[in-house]
Parts: structure tokens; C-alpha cells; sequence
């Protein structure tokens, strides 16, 4: 297998994923179902909707296809080369979705139950369920290698797999599932704690370059997949003369550096006018070390915010937070703790305890 540079692999990812930041920012900022917010020097963009979240994931599918294929040798226009992959990647893609959700549904059905029966269950739901996963991930690098499309393409995954499904398993958990989740958790964890303007762009510069890491992570994961299942020939060039590939080469090659880090800086820049231009609300939330992590922020129309802490509800009587009374302080009981929130469009606020015991009369609403 040919040596791939790292640029080669980072190309087609940044050329897709920096835009697609863009236009998200762009998209919420403008057309957002609930305002945009500066939160500590942050900008905190409204949640996703489903159009920004289907184009979400086809670019990603679409970025993670083209990695596959630059690391199997067809480092020439990548990102062309992998659209007539698309249709068979995105159907296995609904597929996994589809097993997901019968094995949430699945437990839910066994619910309530004691914690054994639960775990038991999802074991025993898990097996089957992880066994279709992996063959319908190793979908992706079969049609990029050997050109199988459809139903086929699950085939020659399934009897590739055939005895080796759980070595797969591992390798797709760890280089493909877990990177994914590890970094949306951290991200949410580290826009929650940031505080400035400067620390909270260094977090936007740093979300982009964990989702280009990821992205590129996860295309190594399933041709490393693939290619110990089955060695599997090599993508030549993509009809074009050797000449001329190597000539574009040496000229992306160049141009490469300049133009990525113009483009990595893009959305943080944008992000940076954003705040700058002071037409957003912004609020400062000064933590009370005493009620521990901040939770959520919510911000009612015509409403100065509300903020939810481990151990308090805090209905601010300014925008910035400067005077707070509480609708729930310290509860009755050390071992209470909040575990869920509710925000309601008219500003009151009311925390969902967990305890040994508790006098939820304390709970105010």
C-alpha cells in the first residue's frame, strides 16, 4: 500500500467540513429557530434544525468516503471520485440507523426492570445488533475498493467479516464510534466552561480542527478494517495522464498550506465579527462556586436568563446576571442533586432531583 501524506488525506476534509462550518454559523445566526447568544465571550449559535442536520450528515458521509479513497491510493480528485459511492454509503448509513433504533425500542419494551434484567437484555440485544453494524460499516471501503454497489456491496462486507466480526467490532468502536462521541461531549463540556472572547475563538478554531481529526480518523479506522479483512487492490489515478497528475500534485502541493490555514481561520474569524459587531444579547454569567457546574442557559423571550446549576435554579434580574434570586437553593438533603431542567417560555424554572430524600416543597417554580 503506497505511502498517503497527511495533506493528501486533509485536503478533501478541510475543503468540505470548514464551508460546511460556515454555512452553519451563517444559517443559525440568520435563520436560527431560536436567537443566537453571546454566553461568557462565547458565541453560542441556536440549536440545529433538520435541514442543517440532514446536510450534516451528507457531507460528513461524504468527506469520510473521500478519505477511504485517498488512503486507498486515489489521492487524484477524491472528492469526485467518491460521489457515485455516496448512494450505497448513505442506504448502509439509514441501515445502522435503522438497527439502532429496533434496539432502543427492543429494551425500552423490558423497561422498568432491575438493573441485572437491563443489562442482560441490552447484552444479549447487543450482540446481534453490533454483528449487523460492522458489516454494514465495512459497506463504505467496499464500494470504494472493489466498486460493489446495493445489496452486493453488503455481501462481499458480510463475507469478508465472516469469523472475524468482533476484532472488527473493537477497531470500529474505538477509531470510528468513540472518537465521535468523545469529541461532541467535549466540546459541549468545554463551551459550557469557557469564559472570554479570546478562549472562546481559540474553542471555535479548536471544534473545527477536532471534527477534521475525527473525520480523518474515522476513514483510517475502515480501510485499517478493510485491509485486515482483505488486502484488497489499489484506486489508480482517475483518467488522466500520469503527467499531468503529478504536475497538479506539485501545484496543490504548494498552495496546500496557505490555503488551509485561510480556511481553518474562516469560521473563527466570522465568529470573531460576530461578537465584535455587538448585535446579539450577551450575558455574562458570573458561577457561585457553591452551586457547582452550570447546567444549561435558558433565555426566555422578553426575559432576562435563567440558570441552571447542580444544586440551584437562578432567575436573573438583569441580562447580565448581576442580581439573582433563586427559584430552588440548596435543597433539603446533601445527597440531592440535579439531574434534568425545564425552562419555560414564561421564565420560571423548575430542577428534576435525584435523592435519598428530598422536601421538594424547596423545589420552587
Amino acid at each position: 500500500m503506497p505511502v498517503t501524506s497527511h495533506r493528501a488525506l486533509l485536503r478533501p476534509i478541510v475543503l468540505v467540513l470548514v464551508p460546511l462550518s460556515v454555512f452553519q454559523t451563517v444559517w443559525r445566526l440568520v435563520l436560527g429557530t431560536e436567537p443566537s447568544r453571546v454566553v461568557n465571550g462565547v458565541l453560542v449559535l441556536a440549536p440545529a434544525g433538520w435541514p442543517e442536520g440532514v446536510l450534516t450528515v451528507l457531507c460528513w458521509t461524504w468527506v469520510v468516503t473521500a478519505g477511504v479513497v485517498v488512503l486507498a491510493g486515489g489521492a487524484d480528485r477524491p472528492l469526485r471520485r467518491a460521489l457515485p459511492a455516496l448512494p450505497t454509503v448513505l442506504g448502509a448509513l439509514l441501515a445502522a440507523g435503522a438497527v439502532l433504533v429496533a434496539a432502543v425500542v427492543l429494551l425500552g419494551l423490558f423497561l422498568p426492570a432491575d438493573r441485572v434484567s437491563v443489562g442482560l437484555v441490552a447484552l444479549l440485544l447487543a450482540v446481534p445488533a453490533g454483528a449487523v453494524l460492522v458489516r454494514v460499516a465495512l459497506v463504505l471501503p467496499v464500494v470504494v475498493i472493489e466498486d460493489a454497489q446495493g445489496t452486493d456491496a453488503f455481501r462481499v462486507a458480510s463475507a469478508r467479516v465472516r469469523g472475524r466480526v468482533w476484532s472488527s467490532a473493537v477497531l470500529l468502536l474505538l477509531g470510528v464510534a468513540a472518537p465521535a462521541l468523545l469529541a461532541g461531549w467535549t466540546m459541549a463540556e468545554a463551551e459550557r466552561r469557557t469564559v472570554g472572547e479570546l478562549p472562546g475563538l481559540a474553542l471555535w478554531l479548536t471544534r473545527d480542527l477536532v471534527l477534521i481529526a475525527v473525520a480523518a480518523l474515522q476513514a483510517k479506522t475502515l480501510l485499517a478494517a478493510y485491509r485486515q479483512l482483505s488486502p484488497g487492490p489499489e484506486l489508480g489515478p482517475a483518467g488522466v495522464g500520469q503527467d499531468d497528475t503529478v504536475h497538479r500534485g506539485r501545484r496543490l502541493h504548494r498552495l496546500a498550506l496557505p490555503v488551509g490555514v485561510a480556511l481553518l481561520l474562516l469560521p473563527t474569524v466570522l465568529a470573531g465579527a460576530v461578537i465584535a459587531s455587538e448585535r446579539l444579547p450577551e450575558v455574562s454569567v458570573a458561577q457561585r462556586s457553591d452551586h457547582g457546574t452550570l447546567i444549561a442557559l435558558g433565555w426566555p423571550a422578553g426575559r432576562h436568563p435563567v440558570v441552571v446549576s447542580q444544586s440551584a435554579i437562578e432567575d436573573c434580574l438583569d441580562d447580565q446576571c448581576q442580581g439573582v434570586p433563586l427559584l430552588a437553593d440548596w435543597l433539603s438533603d446533601p445527597m440531592c442533586y440535579v439531574v434534568g431542567h425545564v425552562i419555560a417560555a414564561s421564565g420560571s424554572g423548575r430542577g428534576v432531583h435525584r435523592c435519598a430524600s428530598c422536601d421538594f416543597a424547596s423545589v420552587g417554580g
